[in-house]
């Protein structure tokens, strides 16, 4: 099985793919010999596809928890982008297995990134029940919307942990009233509502605040989930109000569907139906119509309840270039994919007729065969992609789970 494994990997095109998953192989085997092969892959590339290809094997390494291997080897990476990735995934790595010291350590020497390291650390350690060094690492973010919004999450864990945590919100709104960017201010304020909420305190009148000020229809539609994690049902459909544009819309009103009732959700879809077919534009009408065919079949719903719609999309895109209706049903075969539903995404594959988004969703497919354990299957799709790269990111997911228990780490 293990050789299989490694064919497979030595057979695929894509050198900087080919290299990662043999060091994604070499992890799960504990075997150095087939780390020096990847690392000897990489090497052979140019300067910027070699620090992409090691920044990514060192994120391996961390996943392993060889964790000074992983530090060593991000370090050596030349071109900063690609080293930053590295080092800052490293730093939550740390977190994860309580090696805060050292992610500190790690964080500190982020540059521009340091202040989301940071924070995830300040939120791990309080998380950890080390309340005090939570708050000396919150105290060292500089930038004020990522301090605002970390001293808000802490706040909520010291609350979780009956510890005065009411201080901790009063100062996050302090800090995010002095930011001058109004929509970062905004989008700041409505995280920091997010977490009053969790508290069963009165969050509206930070959310109002942040909503008075500019804001965009993605903040607003994280607001909503986050209002919908909270069970704030009746706000969040006050929230929806605030969106602009309807594709966003019904993204907005699926969130609250998925929460809801029964009654309130088939209300929900309605609604969604009605403004996805109010957007002019025929192929994001197509796009949100099949999404909400998703979502009721992931509800519950019948084939036969939704085949109505799922006609309708088609038949709106059927007069559209072959870019824009492959690019709308690749979404669509996504989408069932993500409720599991294989065989509807190969049905809405086949008729797929742009040569690169074919190769794309033959690859997610396969993928999902391949993390579902039905190895033949998904050999047999990635057989048939044509473009190289998705076929090779095929070749690497059935690789990895030829060797790896079906749960092992997030691939």
């Amino acid at each position: 099985m293990d050789l299989n494994a490694l064919e497979l990997a030595r057979k695929i095109k894509n050198d900087i793919i080919k290299s990662i998953t043999l060091a994604k192989i070499a992890c799960i085997l504990d075997d150095d010999k087939i780390l020096d092969e990847a690392l000897g892959i990489a090497k052979g590339m140019d300067l910027l596809h070699y620090s992409e290809a090691l920044s990514k094997i060192a994120i391996e390494m961390a996943k392993a928890k060889r964790f000074d291997d992983a530090l060593n080897m991000a370090n050596e990476v030349v071109e900063e982008r690609f080293r930053l990735d590295a080092l800052e995934t490293i730093a939550s790595y740390l977190c994860d297995v309580g090696k805060f010291d050292k992610a500190l350590e790690v964080a500190k020497n982020l540059k521009y990134r340091s202040q989301r390291a940071l924070s995830n650390l300040s939120v791990n350690l309080a998380m950890a029940g080390d309340f005090e060094k939570s708050l000396q690492v919150a105290e060292m973010i500089r930038e004020k919307s990522w301090k605002a919004e970390t001293l808000a999450k802490i706040g909520y864990v010291f609350y979780e942990a009956n510890r005065p945590y009411e201080e901790l919100f009063d100062k996050a709104l302090d800090v995010v009233r002095c930011i001058n960017d109004k929509a970062i201010r905004s989008r700041t304020l409505l995280k920091i509502a997010i977490e009053l909420a969790k508290t069963k305190k009165d969050y509206r009148t930070v959310l109002n605040e942040g909503l008075r000020i500019e804001k965009n229809d993605m903040d607003i539609l994280n607001l909503i989930t986050g209002l919908v994690e909270t069970n704030e049902i009746d706000t969040a459909l006050r929230a929806v109000e605030f969106i602009k544009e309807k594709y966003w819309k019904v993204e907005a009103l699926l969130k609250i569907a998925h929460a809801s009732s029964k009654k309130i959700e088939r209300n929900m879809f309605e609604n969604a139906i009605n403004v996805a077919r109010s957007i002019k534009d025929k192929s994001t009408s197509s796009e949100s119509l099949l999404k909400i065919a998703v979502e009721m079949a992931n509800s519950g719903y019948k084939y036969d309840d939704i085949a109505d719609i799922v006609e309708e999309a088609i038949e709106n895109i059927k007069d559209v270039d072959d870019f824009l209706k492959s690019k709308v049903l690749t979404n669509a075969v996504i989408d069932f994919l993500k409720i599991g539903d294989i065989n509807k995404a190969l049905e809405f594959s086949n008729n797929i007729v742009d040569d690169i988004y074919k190769s794309e969703v033959l690859f997610y497919v396969s993928s999902k065969l391949a993390k579902n354990k039905e190895l033949n299957e998904a050999m047999e799709i990635a057989n048939g992609i044509s473009d190289d790269y998705w076929k090779s990111k095929a070749l690497s997911c059935i690789a990895v789970e030829t060797i790896s228990p079906k749960d092992f780490e997030k691939l």
